[in-house]
C-alpha cells in the first residue's frame, strides 16, 4: 500500500501529519495512527517482520515508563486538560495519552524508515525534490559506503596487528589511516565517474512517477489527523 506512494510525497506528508498530532493530545487518536502505521509495515515488501519486532520492543517498554510516569507523577495542567473530557481517573487517562503520543510519534517515523528504498527516495528528491544531482548522489554514496567504512577500519587495524603494533578497539592510528584510504578511494571514484559522463546532464535510470493517489495521501493524510484532532 505504501510502497507505492511516490516518497517525496510520502515524506511531506508524513512531516505534515507529524506536526498536526503534535497540536492534538487524544489517546484515541494516538492508536489510530500506531495501528495505521503497523498496517503499513505488515503490508510492506521492504520492512521485514524481524525488524519490525526489533524495534516494536523497545517502543513498548518506554511508552509504559511515559504512561507510569504521567500516571503516577501527573501535572496538574495536564490533569485539568484530561478531566474535561472524561469520567474515569484523570491521572490514568493522562498516562494513556502520553504512552501513546510517544508510540504514534515514533510508529510514524519506523514506517517511513522501514517502507522506504533509499534509492527511490533519492531518484525522487532529484526528480521531484529538484535537489541537485551532486547533493542526492553525495548522500546515497554516502549510505551505500557505511559498511566499507567499517570494513576499512577492521583492515586499518589488522594491518597493525600484523606489524606487531597494539590495536585497541578505538584506535585513533587505525581511524587516521582509514581516513586517508577512504579520501584516496573517493578521489578514484569521483574521477572514474566523471571519466564515464557522469555530469548534471545525464538521464536517470530509475525513474519515480506521480500518480493521482500521491496528492490524495499527501492531502488526505493530515487533513484526516486535523479533522479527528476537531472532532474528538
Amino acid at each position: 500500500m505504501i510502497d507505492h506512494i511516490n516518497p517525496t510525497f510520502k515524506t511531506l506528508a508524513l512531516i505534515a501529519g507529524t506536526i498536526a498530532l503534535g497540536f492534538t493530545y487524544r489517546w484515541e487518536l494516538n492508536v489510530a495512527v500506531i495501528i495505521l502505521a503497523y498496517l503499513c509495515l505488515l503490508t510492506s515488501k521492504h520492512a521485514k517482520l524481524r525488524n519490525v519486532l526489533l524495534i516494536t520492543i523497545p517502543m513498548i517498554f518506554i511508552s509504559v515508563s511515559y504512561f507510569f510516569t504521567a500516571w503516577l507523577f501527573p501535572s496538574s495542567a495536564e490533569v485539568a486538560n484530561t478531566a474535561a473530557h472524561i469520567i474515569v481517573n484523570p491521572a490514568v487517562t493522562n498516562g494513556i495519552n502520553l504512552g501513546t503520543r510517544l508510540s504514534a510519534f515514533a510508529s510514524i517515523g519506523v514506517a517511513y524508515g522501514m517502507t522506504t528504498d533509499k534509492d527511490e527516495l533519492i531518484a525522487s528528491f532529484i526528480q521531484q525534490g529538484r535537489m541537485p544531482m551532486s547533493m542526492g548522489y553525495a548522500i546515497l554514496t554516502a549510505l551505500n559506503l557505511t559498511n566499507l567504512i567499517h570494513q576499512e577500519y577492521k583492515q586499518s587495524q589488522l594491518a597493525f596487528q600484523v606489524r606487531n603494533m597494539k590495536s585497541r578497539w578505538f584506535d585513533t592510528k587505525a581511524l587516521f589511516t582509514m581516513l586517508i584510504r577512504m579520501t584516496r578511494w573517493a578521489d578514484q571514484l569521483a574521477l572514474a565517474m566523471e571519466a564515464k559522463g557522469f555530469s548534471e546532464d545525464r538521464t536517470m535510470k530509475l525513474k519515480v512517477n506521480v500518480h493521482w493517489y500521491d496528492y490524495l495521501f499527501l492531502i488526505g493524510f493530515p487533513s484526516s489527523i486535523i479533522v479527528a484532532g476537531i472532532l474528538l
